[in-house]
């Protein structure tokens, strides 16, 4: 796992993705930065926005805890999950997926996403298509609404939006490597935003 110190703990709800769409292992770890016991709910949530589960936890001081989100879903499926603490600035976490070879069940890759509070403002990261990797790119609707939200990409010869449509706590799993809905070529590398 990838460490997580030196990160301020989170008030708000805090948001990941999770995912079996290549039968990955996806385990959710959370961490209390606190001096003192901090209770929080997670709650994951399908692609189609139906709450799959809500676990309540209390994570003891200076703790971390891990939990098992590729078991709420099925071979395929994605989503995304909400840790909600109940003492402010208290936790961090981050979405870890492990790809394992099917014989010996030896680890073959692992990618890992920090968790992050729903903003009602621009959010941008990147992509990298190099070595012929594959980028995917979760967009949720965190609300009890429809939204709207665009996809823009931006890399060499390239400007590229696509708009959805999200009903209430759906989520979307994007291939920003697809040529044909993205224009985004191999060996190329560029940003993303999303609003």
């Amino acid at each position: 796992a990838f460490p997580l110190a030196a990160k301020l703990g989170q008030s708000d709800p805090i948001y990941m993705p999770i995912s079996r769409k290549f039968n990955e292992y996806n385990w959710i770890e959370v961490v209390n930065i606190l001096d003192r016991p901090v209770g929080a709910s997670i709650n994951y949530y399908g692609r189609n926005g139906r709450l799959i589960e809500s676990v309540d936890a209390t994570f003891e001081p200076h703790s971390q805890l891990h939990f098992n989100a590729g078991g709420n879903l099925t071979e395929g499926e994605t989503g995304y999950a909400v840790v909600v603490p109940r003492e402010p600035y208290s936790l961090i976490a981050q979405s870890m997926g492990y790809l394992r070879e099917p014989s010996t069940g030896s680890v073959t890759a692992v990618y890992g996403s920090q968790a992050r509070r729903a903003l009602p403002c621009l959010q941008s990261g990147s992509y990298n298509l190099y070595l012929t990797m594959q980028n995917w790119l979760l967009v949720a609707n965190t609300t009890n609404d429809q939204i709207e939200a665009t996809v823009h990409l931006t890399g060499p010869n390239l400007q590229s939006e696509k708009t959805l449509v999200l009903a209430p706590r759906e989520s979307v799993y994007l291939p920003i490597h697809d040529l044909t809905q993205f224009g985004a070529r191999p060996d190329t590398y560029g940003l993303i935003s999303v609003t």
